[in-house]
């Protein structure tokens, strides 16, 4: 895999303010803001790993201004993200409490929809997408994790695929395949998923990145109407092989075995039922909110084997006899607990909760106090330090006006159930 040259990382100045009653915090609990940077700081997503255990150290997008005499095409600000016209997004990693924070890297992302890192899920390898130094097209970059301080960047595919064939990329956090000793990576272009080991050689052999033999497709040409290019893709974090995905336009959710000689596409559940589902730490579950409530979908057994049939379950209260419905959730990395965000559209601002999978219990944590279903305003969040804190961003932050960029947060400690 080529290396590139080591980034020149550099401090990052931030500093963690306590904002515990700002965020009206459950007693005991603390809530502090992290980052604080004009331009904005948030998460990749709230199922994105974005914490190193083996570093100690998270990990997150930030935009930054480009430095002054540098050419380039200026990015235009969309409404609500906290992009300025002089900025380009990079990756930040920090300690916890938000000390020793390092710029890492600076990019130019290869589209709009690929403003983000993806980390592996055991926190040794982060992966994106960045346009090419030629200018001519994008590809799949990443670097190894290491002390979290400073980084070799390398080109994991060699595509140069041109920055104009695309406005819909999306990629997947890695995750590591045991048969081949490499992490898969996993990205869209248009219609087509791709996979790729990152050491830029493909699962099928040589260097070109393997597309994904996906069948949900089969009656498309009656369908002309519609966007075939993804919305959304996620590899199991144990189990490569399976891979959930959804299209823009054609309104499903699906699940595929690409280990299968003859991989089929199994529809799990449709659009407007769940938007974004995302899979449990153990890999066997796929969930999201459906009507306001949290519905898990059992998908696989505890070999990687997809089930006969899906059985479905709710779990927790949300969503019923008066309590808000859910916006999003995430996992524990013991699969024992949900983190919770409320709908901002029936809890002014949304808030966060725990949720015992198991017995309904839940527990008040804080205000998410964000502002709309918009790039930067997703309470994008992550259970992190052995599942003894929770790290989420938020468009609301202390000491700013409504129009300023999100920020980092983390809460803690997390009450047991």
């Amino acid at each position: 895999m080529p290396v590139l040259a080591a980034a020149q990382s550099s401090e990052y100045p931030q500093r963690s303010l306590d904002v515990s009653k700002l965020f009206d915090a459950a007693a005991g609990i603390k809530v502090n803001q992290i980052t604080n940077s004009p331009f904005g700081n948030q998460l990749s997503y709230y199922d994105i790993p974005c914490y190193s255990s083996p570093a100690g150290r998270l990990f997150y997008n930030t935009i930054v201004s480009i430095p002054e005499g540098k050419k380039g095409k200026k990015n235009k600000p969309g409404k609500g993200s906290g992009q300025r016209d002089s900025a380009i997004w990079g990756v930040v990693s920090s300690r916890l409490d938000g000390a020793d924070a390092r710029l890492l890297v600076t990019r130019t992302p290869a589209t709009t929809s690929t403003v983000r890192a993806d980390m592996s899920h055991d926190g040794k390898l982060v992966t994106y997408t960045r346009s090419n130094a030629d200018g001519e097209g994008w590809d799949l970059y990443g670097f190894r994790v290491g002390a979290g301080r400073a980084i070799e960047e390398t080109r994991i595919t060699h595509l140069n695929t041109p920055l104009g064939s695309t406005n819909k990329v999306k990629t997947s956090p890695p995750t590591w395949d045991a048969r081949s000793g490499k992490y898969l990576c996993v990205f869209s272009i248009d219609q087509k998923v791709y996979l790729v080991h990152d050491d830029g050689t493909s699962p099928a052999g040589g260097r070109v990145p393997y597309a994904a033999p996906l069948t949900d497709l089969a009656d498309f040409p009656s369908r002309k109407e519609e966007d075939p290019s993804f919305h959304r893709i996620r590899l199991n974090p144990v189990f490569p092989h399976l891979l959930y995905y959804r299209r823009n336009g054609v309104k499903d959710n699906w699940v595929i075995d690409l280990s299968q000689a003859r991989p089929v596409s199994r529809r799990i559940t449709d659009y407007a039922a769940s938007i974004h589902a995302t899979w449990s730490a153990d890999g066997s579950i796929l969930a999201g909110a459906m009507n306001g409530t949290w519905v898990e979908w059992a998908v696989s057994d505890n070999t990687g084997q997809l089930l006969e049939s899906f059985a479905q379950r709710e779990a927790g209260p949300f969503g019923h006899n008066n309590r808000p419905g859910v916006f999003y959730g995430c996992y524990s990395d013991d699969g024992k607990r949900l983190a919770i965000a409320t709908r901002y559209d029936q809890e002014p601002g949304g808030s966060l909760w725990l949720l015992d999978r198991q017995t309904g219990k839940t527990a008040y944590l804080c205000r998410a106090r964000y502002f709309g279903p918009v790039t930067a305003g997703q309470p994008r969040m992550r259970f992190v330090d052995d599942d003894r804190a929770l790290v989420f961003s938020s468009d609301n932050s202390a000491g700013m006006d409504d129009s300023l960029p999100p920020q980092i947060f983390v809460v803690r400690p997390l009450p047991h159930l």
